[in-house]
């Protein structure tokens, strides 16, 4: 399904700031920024999982639904999401880790992006930790505007994480559920973190 607005420019005219959507952004002290461009209800369940990833020491930014329903209307296609605090953040920071939502049943994560040796180090990780991960066309991230490929090197990760994984993480995917985390969202998040370095 195409998206409503070409660009944040104009979803900011017709969507109000804190009250359809907020915007999150934490300046860590390391040079890798975790971003949920589509985070709260629009892919429920990612921004939780990046900012569990940025944990305390790397950038944190999450676009956050804050709608009671039709968050989907805020979606950005990556390669045309141009929040200027975003934009700001990735300025500063050399590699960039974007989590997403897709709508499949498994229980997989996706991994694509231009920094394939960052890609391959958490690909291992989530393997030996016991998630299934794979690759895809559809979410291969390659794109140079795609908000992963933003920060300072030109490269980074883009995480593709499965309805069906997602739904593994939380007591459930709406926003009272997702106040309560599983050990398998920590196991992942964690097991991130400590690929990234």
């Amino acid at each position: 399904m195409p998206d409503r607005y070409p660009d944040f420019a104009t979803l900011a005219v017709s969507e109000a700031a804190g009250v359809d959507f907020e915007v999150v952004v934490r300046q860590g002290s390391s040079s890798v920024c975790v971003v949920a461009p589509h985070g709260g209800g629009i892919e429920a369940g990612t921004s939780e999982i990046a900012m569990a990833i940025a944990g305390n020491r790397r950038s944190f930014y999450a676009f956050v639904g804050l709608k009671r329903s039709g968050n989907t209307v805020l979606h950005l296609t990556s390669s045309r999401f141009d929040e200027p605090r975003c934009l700001s953040l990735l300025a500063t920071t050399t590699t960039v880790v974007t989590v997403h939502g897709e709508r499949s049943a498994e229980a997989i994560t996706y991994v694509g992006g231009l920094d394939r040796e960052a890609g391959q180090k958490i690909s291992t990780a989530l393997r030996t930790a016991g998630f299934a991960v794979s690759s895809h066309a559809q979410w291969a991230g390659t794109e140079p505007l795609n908000v992963c490929n933003r920060g300072r090197s030109g490269r980074g990760v883009q995480l593709e994480l499965g309805l069906g994984l997602r739904k593994t993480f939380f007591e459930s995917l709406g926003r009272s559920g997702r106040r309560f985390p599983t050990p398998r969202f920590h196991r992942f998040a964690e097991t991130v973190a400590a690929a990234l370095g």
